[in-house]
């Protein structure tokens, strides 16, 4: 996977009629920020991340993509696009 290709939008992995599932990409930080940063969201944790936190996060993802041929997809809500989870 070369550096450009983390900026483009994957196809999906999956589609239901509520999800679409697919893998994260480098331009998702803002959208995961908003759930790793969400003090409830975050319960099962530690607590929120930092921004730093969830940018090492993302990377990890992406390394693993690239290392390993997998890792946590995004999760986004059909309807809205908006990211909900991984």
């Amino acid at each position: 996977m070369s550096p450009n290709d983390n900026d483009l939008v994957p196809a999906p992995i999956l589609a239901t009629r509520r999800l679409i599932v697919r893998p994260m990409v480098a331009t998702d930080m803002e959208d995961l920020a908003a759930i790793l940063q969400d003090p409830v969201a975050m319960t099962a944790y530690e607590g929120p991340f930092s921004d730093e936190e969830v940018r090492r996060w993302l990377d990890r993802q992406l390394e693993r993509y690239a290392d390993d041929g997998f890792g946590l997809w995004a999760l986004l809500a059909r309807d809205t696009g908006q990211m909900i989870g991984d």
